[in-house]
């Protein structure tokens, strides 16, 4: 049995988008819980499927780790709440984030 490849995510694309992720990475701990790593740059879900959000629309979450569900997971996969309660989550988030970014400048 022939396995397809796999899908790769493409690459930033602009320097802007780059120096973003990087600014977005250097926060060091989630946003929402405070859990210093391991966390990831976490997109606001697209409009369809595999579409992403804009990449200032962005927050540093928590992920999967030996203790459970991060955050980015939870608000992907509705856990504990609805999709408009996800959406809400994330955009406090993608606002928190955003001024953490202010303050380390």
């Amino acid at each position: 049995m022939k396995r397809s490849p796999m899908k790769r995510k493409p690459r930033p694309s602009s320097p802007e988008e780059r120096a973003w992720y990087a600014k977005v990475a250097s926060i060091g701990h989630c946003v929402l819980c405070g859990k210093h790593g391991p966390c990831q740059v976490a997109h606001r879900n697209g409009a369809g499927a595999s579409l992403k959000a804009e990449y200032h629309q962005t927050a540093y979450l928590c992920c999967a780790s030996n203790d459970g569900l991060g955050c980015h997971e939870k608000i992907d996969r509705y856990i504990g709440m609805n999709r408009t309660e996800s959406e809400a989550l994330m955009d406090e988030a993608i606002e928190k984030t955003k001024q953490l970014l202010e303050i380390l400048e």
